[in-house]
């Protein structure tokens, strides 16, 4: 659903670390893979959920559910930093 998603994400020396996604109504998302063709993993509520290999992610979502996207082999807490 257009406008259904708040997006935050984060660039570090000109690449994508991370994409954070909070669901607002549930649905499918789709958006073009930041880190072109390379893998990328979900991390749903703070839980490894699945990888997804192609140019463009489409994956189905819940009311009110953070995912959290990088590349593969990252999780959320290798992201972390102080701001």
């Amino acid at each position: 659903t257009a406008g259904a998603f708040l997006v935050t994400a984060a660039m570090r020396q000109g690449q994508i670390e991370f994409v954070e996604l909070r669901s607002r109504q549930g649905g499918e998302c789709r958006l073009s893979n930041p880190w072109i063709d390379q893998p990328v993993t979900l991390h749903r509520n703070g839980k490894l959920s699945t990888e997804v290999a192609t140019r463009v992610l489409r994956f189905n979502t819940q009311k009110d559910e953070i995912i959290i996207l990088a590349p593969k082999g990252a999780t959320p807490a290798d992201l972390r930093r102080n701001v």
